[in-house]
């Protein structure tokens, strides 16, 4: 995860080692303010259930704060 805020240096790179966002990531989400971007990069995922448990490539998500 990665944030680009009006004004101030942007946060990069925060990683997540799990399928939830930890502490800091929703710490720094709550910090944003309008017009702050907010961009998701990297997200892998796995099938809940069935026979394919590979692991896939997701595209990329962003956020403008309103």
């Amino acid at each position: 995860m990665s944030i680009f805020r009006k004004g101030k240096d942007p946060v990069l790179d925060k990683e997540s080692s799990s399928s939830q966002l930890t502490q800091e990531m929703r710490d720094l989400i709550t910090a944003t303010r309008p017009g702050d971007k907010v961009y998701f990069e990297y997200i892998k995922a796995k099938m809940a259930s069935g026979n394919d448990q590979s692991i896939r490539s997701l595209p990329g998500l962003s956020f403008t704060i309103q």
